[in-house]
Formats: C-alpha cells, sequence, structure tokens
C-alpha cells in the first residue's frame, strides 16, 4: 500500500491527462511557502474555485513546506476530513544547465468512496510541484463526485 508502482505509474499516463485540464474545478493562483531554523513552516494559498467563481485565501502551518502547503488546500477546499494522502513521491533529476527538475507524485483515498486518486506535477520547485500534484488529485475526486452525482440524478428521473 506504500509503494506507487509501474502500473500505478500507467494508471495515471493512461488517464487521459495529467493534470491542469480545463475541466478542474480548483486551479492554484498563488503559492508563498516559508520554513527555517527560526521559525515554523507556514503556507498561504490563492486558488481559484471555478465552480463558484470565487478565489479561495488559505494560511496554514506544517511541519515543513510541502505539508503546509498541503495543509493549506485542505482548509481551502473543505476536504481536510474526507480525504487522506497515502502516498508522497519526490523525484528529482539534473536538468538543463544543472536546475533540477522535480517530479511528484501522489495517492490520495477519497475516505467518502474509498477510491484512490493519482496526481502527477513536474516543476523546478518541488513545493509548487508538491502543491499542483495534490491540487489535481483532489480536482480528479471532485470530478469523479460530480460524475457520479450527475449519473444518479438521471436515473432519479426515469
Amino acid at each position: 500500500q506504500g509503494e506507487i508502482t509501474t502500473e500505478d505509474i500507467d494508471r495515471i499516463l493512461e488517464d487521459g491527462h495529467l493534470c491542469a485540464s480545463a475541466a478542474d474545478r480548483y486551479r492554484l493562483r498563488q503559492l508563498h511557502a516559508s520554513c527555517g531554523t527560526e521559525h515554523a513552516s507556514r503556507a498561504s494559498i490563492t486558488l481559484l474555485d471555478r465552480e463558484a467563481g470565487t478565489e479561495l485565501h488559505q494560511t496554514a502551518p506544517g511541519s515543513g513546506p510541502v505539508d503546509a502547503v498541503l495543509r493549506a488546500i485542505d482548509e481551502a477546499v473543505g476536504k481536510g476530513g474526507d480525504v487522506r494522502l497515502v502516498d508522497y513521491r519526490l523525484q528529482s533529476s539534473g536538468h538543463n544547465a544543472g536546475t533540477l527538475e522535480n517530479e511528484v507524485l501522489v495517492r490520495v483515498q477519497d475516505e467518502i468512496t474509498a477510491k484512490i486518486f493519482y496526481g502527477r506535477a513536474v516543476d523546478a520547485d518541488m513545493v509548487m510541484a508538491s502543491a499542483r500534484a495534490y491540487l489535481c488529485s483532489i480536482n480528479r475526486i471532485w470530478t469523479a463526485r460530480a460524475r457520479k452525482h450527475h449519473q444518479g440524478s438521471r436515473r432519479s428521473k426515469r
């Protein structure tokens, strides 16, 4: 359960899109994360909720900048209680002119349906890649819930 397998990665790639789809409910507008030896880690985010047409602003502490960002996303979208991060993987590799490229893969469980959703993002900044991968999985959960709700309402009209 703690390992991302080759089959998991294949499922991510077969998903039709990796992330940042035009259908996504939430979009990351702004992110600021800080950490250091003199103060606790904190993150501030701004998300665009495309369904509601509003911006969501949230600040959260964490045990590091990535943890703070994930907590801020949970609090902003109100999902802290019904999604659970199952696995987080960061892989960094050298890229053009010595800069790092960070790839983040996450597995998140929808506690309502018990289904697992995947997110993937690549960015030179590992905190940004983490936020985008996590938000990708949150958007996939919302899409699946909306699809199921839509199918259920169509059935009840028959």
